[in-house]
C-alpha cells in the first residue's frame, strides 16, 4: 500500500513538472550564436580519430585477454 502512495506521488509530480514545463524558449539573438562556417579544432579529425580508437580499443582489449590467459605456473 506505501509503494502504491509513493508511485502515484511520484507519478503527480513528474506530471505537474512536465505540465509547468512547457513554455516557449526564446527566440535566438544574433549575438549569441557562434559564426557560421567555422569548424571546431576536432572537426577536421574525427575521420581519423574514429579508426585510432577503434584500434587503441583493440589492443587494449588483447592485451588484456593475454594477460588473463598467462597464469603464473606457481598458481
Amino acid at each position: 500500500m506505501k509503494i502504491r502512495i509513493i508511485l502515484f506521488l511520484l507519478f503527480a509530480f513528474l506530471y505537474v513538472s512536465a505540465a509547468f514545463a512547457q513554455k516557449e524558449p526564446p527566440q535566438p539573438t544574433k549575438d549569441d550564436s557562434p559564426p557560421v562556417g567555422l569548424p571546431l579544432p576536432i572537426d577536421d579529425y574525427v575521420a581519423y580519430l574514429i579508426p585510432i580508437g577503434l584500434v587503441l580499443g583493440v589492443c587494449f582489449l588483447g592485451h588484456l585477454e593475454n594477460s588473463k590467459s598467462e597464469s603464473p605456473a606457481d598458481a
